[in-house]
């Protein structure tokens, strides 16, 4: 009997967010780069550091939402979750791909790390 090969695993990277109804709202993307632990909120030019329940648990939505944005009268709701698998290469992609204008954007933003 031969072995069977072990299942992939993944590991989830993005979360895509809406706030608000299915005429109006908001959209917030949560990312955790591949190989970190911190996640990362992009809303509209605002970049910053969230922790993984904001990122990720404040997502669920509906009534059961741990989270509510008075802005929008709803609680987030992900629509997109994006997800790697654990034994894809962890190497950073060539930020030199990247417009300049991007970098310099980026490295603003994430204190010259990049």
């Amino acid at each position: 009997m031969a072995s069977a090969e072990a299942p992939p695993q993944y590991k989830l990277l993005a979360v895509l967010s809406h706030v608000g109804h299915f005429g109006s709202g908001h959209y917030v993307s949560y990312v955790r780069p591949v190989g970190r632990s911190q996640w990362i909120e992009f809303d509209d030019t605002r970049v910053s550091a969230v922790a993984e329940r904001v990122a990720v648990r404040g997502q669920f939505g509906g009534r059961h939402s741990p989270s509510h944005d008075a802005r929008f009268g709803a609680a987030p709701n992900a629509y997109m979750l994006v997800y790697v698998r654990e034994d894809a290469s962890e190497d950073e992609p060539d930020a030199s791909l990247l417009p300049s204008e991007v970098r310099a954007a980026f490295a603003k933003e994430l204190g010259g790390r990049i």
